[in-house]
This record gives C-alpha cells, structure tokens and sequence, in this order.
C-alpha cells in the first residue's frame, strides 16, 4: 500500500489569491484531515465560475471529469467510485466554483487522497481514517495567529 502525505507550507498561514482557473487551497485547508472512524467532508474551490480540463482522482484513478458544467464519470467508468460524481454539490459564491462532497468510512481504508487537477493547478486532501484530532498544520496555523 502506498501512503500520500501533503506538506503544507504557507508563510504565517497567509494563501496566496489565486488566479482565475486555479485552485484555492484556502478554501480546502486543512489539506490533511483526520477524522478517524467517521466520514470525511471534502471541499475543493476553483476561482472564476467556468473551467475547462478539470478532473478529479480518487487514489490513482481518475473519479470525475468537468464536462458542460457538471462533474461526469470519465469516458472509461470507473469503478472505483462511480457516485461520487453525482455526490458532489456544486455551487458558484464568492467568486469560486465549490466542490463539496461526503467521503464515507468504510473499514478497509486507512488512508484516502483526493486530488483534483485543473489546467493549471492541482491539490491533494489526504483523509486519514485511522487517526482522528487536528492536523498538524491547523495546530501550526494556530500559533502563528
């Protein structure tokens, strides 16, 4: 089993506006969560409310695909999670296109990644089922406030 870890770096937790197009880690942070045994919220924000080429993978494979203002399965389903498309709310408030969906427990998952891609930019949230409290980086963002 291959274990994804996210490193956040953030001077004095102070993001960085992006650009339209781009992902807003802000809007996602913490981008590891542990949540122990229970289910995980996710949320992903893109600035501007259009965007082409944007994709989001589950583990290695590809979950979902930004087509014709919606998240579709990709041409080749896939099995690994083929409601999580349908999950995920959408909704445009401000200034960012929002993806939020409900990750479920399930016992034979210690670790989740989540990785959306846009055309210039991409994000991972590493959900950790078998830890729970606050991720280090909050406990950081915390003590430089």
């Amino acid at each position: 089993m291959v274990t994804i870890c996210t490193a956040v770096f953030v001077p004095e937790c102070k993001f960085k506006a992006p650009n339209e197009g781009e992902l807003d880690p802000q809007f996602s942070f913490p981008l590891s969560k542990f949540v122990g045994q229970n289910n995980a919220a996710l949320a992903f924000a893109i600035k501007g409310n259009y965007t082409d080429k944007t994709q989001l993978f589950y583990g290695k494979g590809q979950s979902c695909v930004w087509e014709n203002q919606q998240l579709v399965p990709p041409k080749k389903k896939s099995k690994q999670q083929p409601a999580l498309c349908e999950q995920t709310k959408l909704e445009y408030k401000d200034g960012l296109l929002q993806f939020n969906f409900t990750y479920p427990y399930t016992s034979n998952t210690e670790v989740a990644p989540f990785t959306m891609r846009t055309k210039s930019s991409e994000l991972t949230l590493t959900v950790d089922f078998s830890s729970s409290g606050e991720s280090p980086e909050v406990a950081g963002c915390k003590s430089t406030s």
